[in-house]
């Protein structure tokens, strides 16, 4: 493995690539080849670099380019991570240090230590992004007023700064009378998301806007926003917990009581449809071996997104629309599922290219 650095910039503001380039011996050529860049701090382990990279059949050399923005923290920095696939679509994934999350069915670790590079950075972020817990706004209104079933739409408005590499998404967390959790998320935009820079003044304040449908059937009564967690580009995050403050109501003439919680649950994924990122939410009463997958409907599996022993909870996990390989599937209709020790739970996701 061998790591070089280089500048680039994007919109006439500097970044740095760092270019990993290793050997792979294959005699019926290479499909996908990947690379993972990662610091070395176990704090800020999240913040890292991805990359589907090239491979030189003259040499058997594969490249990927890996970019840290100028408000990543300097450091000793490793690519921790490789992937490769032949044409004949079987894939390897090599972790060079053991990861803190289970290893998928595809993946194996090596004793080999990671290959290393310094980087220095002029403009580190460390600092969490504010949320204006004075500017926090719901209306909610029942989607059928003359004959209220539950649905409703929920527009949740807030306000976000931040003072180096600015707002990027959110965790909202809805409480329903029964004291059951219902997860969603936000985004600044598709394209904004995965833009390495920030496009305006990330210091300024800046107003969002999450519109939430609440199924037909929805408890009635009292609800509330009980979480917010917001995120920057640089992967900081603060969290509010808003225990008696910004509710609203839902009006339900034949909703039935929703029980508490006593068995896994996985909800819905949002945005869905979807195009470029989702989030997937699930619910585990008990810690336990806990597999999230995505299938096509023709049965094949296209994806692992998590799988191993996990805490009870509330879980949720960002899905790019990639197969295990990392290559995009197409539009269409697929199932997600949960495997637990308590049964299988599927849903229907869409996801349009």
């Amino acid at each position: 493995m061998k790591l070089s650095l280089s500048d680039a910039e994007e919109n006439g503001r500097p970044y740095q690539i760092v270019t990993a380039s290793w050997l792979i011996l294959e005699e019926n050529g290479i499909d996908n080849v990947a690379a993972a860049l990662n610091d070395q701090d176990p704090e800020t382990y999240s913040r890292g670099a991805w990359d589907w990279g090239s491979f030189d059949e003259q040499t058997g050399r594969a490249t990927a380019s890996l970019i840290v923005p100028d408000y990543y923290v300097g450091g000793m920095w490793e690519v921790n991570y490789i992937f490769m696939q032949d044409m004949a679509l079987n894939g390897r994934g090599v972790y060079f240090t053991r990861p803190d999350h289970a290893l998928g069915e595809e993946d194996i670790v090596t004793d080999e230590n990671p290959a290393t590079i310094e980087i220095k950075t002029k403009n580190p972020d460390t600092t969490p992004p504010i949320l204006d817990l004075n500017r926090i706004t719901i209306a909610a209104e029942p989607t059928n007023p003359t004959a209220p079933n539950g649905e409703t739409k929920v527009d949740i408005t807030f306000r976000v700064k931040d003072d180096i590499s600015g707002y990027n998404s959110a965790d909202l967390w809805l409480r329903d009378p029964q004291g059951v959790e219902h997860f969603n998320g936000h985004w600044i935009s598709n394209e904004e998301f995965y833009k390495v820079y920030f496009t305006g003044d990330p210091t300024a304040w800046a107003t969002y806007k999450q519109t939430i449908i609440l199924p037909v059937g929805s408890a009635p009564g009292t609800w509330g926003l009980s979480e917010m967690v917001v995120y920057d580009k640089a992967h900081n995050m603060f969290r509010a917990d808003f225990t008696e403050i910004v509710r609203f109501e839902v009006d339900s003439a034949s909703a039935k009581p929703v029980a508490l919680a006593d068995r896994p649950q996985l909800q819905q994924n949002a945005p869905n449809p979807f195009n470029s990122q989702t989030i997937i939410p699930y619910f585990l009463h008990e810690p336990g071996a806990a597999r999230l997958e995505v299938f096509a409907l023709t049965g094949q599996r296209v994806a692992v997104l998590n799988e191993g022993p996990q805490p009870a909870g509330h879980h949720r996990l960002h899905w790019d629309g990639r197969d295990r390989a990392g290559r995009p599937l197409a539009s269409g209709t697929y199932l997600y599922r949960l495997v637990t020790g308590a049964g299988v739970l599927t849903r229907k996701l869409t996801l349009l290219r």
